[in-house]
């Protein structure tokens, strides 16, 4: 294998992972971007001379360059993967919005009674007691669980 060949394939390799990393996974790991981006610069290095053309050189100037880019990186990224926009209430988005129905049990605010909606059984749950029968609206959503109220006359 000659000098251009190592550099070109550090670069082929470099470009392969960063397309796993970003296309197939999401960025949802770092790994494969930091190995990456860390194969990249050893190539574009060997490419300038700046580094001898060598497997070793090339074995610890991947390991450095990886190590350096983690560094400087993790933070940054880090931050910007786990920053949320959370919603400003539980009843935002369009899931289950409006919805409406009629109750088939009593159902109070420890929940118990349960209804299909997109192929999920939700436990129901009122801050007020409700019997079977009465027409209610989902006004807010939770990890397995509608909170209803009664819709009064005026509204239907």
């Amino acid at each position: 294998m000659n000098s251009v060949d190592l550099s070109t394939w550090l670069l082929i390799a470099g470009l392969a992972l960063l397309a796993v990393e970003i296309i197939l996974l999401g960025m949802g790991t770092f790994v494969l971007l930091f190995l990456g981006l860390g194969l990249l610069l050893s190539g574009v290095l060997m490419l300038l001379g700046l580094i001898p053309e060598t497997m070793a050189a090339a074995i610890w100037s991947v390991s450095l360059a990886s190590v350096f880019v983690t560094l400087v990186l993790w933070k940054p990224l880090r931050r910007m993967q786990t920053t949320e926009v959370a919603p400003p209430s539980g009843n935002s988005g369009d899931f289950a919005n409006d919805l409406e129905f009629e109750l088939d049990a009593d159902i109070d605010k420890d929940g118990g009674t349960q209804v299909r909606y997109s192929g999920i059984d939700w436990t129901l749950r009122s801050v007020q007691p409700l019997i079977q029968g009465t027409r209610v609206r989902v006004v807010r959503k939770e990890v397995g669980a509608f909170w209803v109220e009664p819709i009064s006359d005026k509204q239907a």
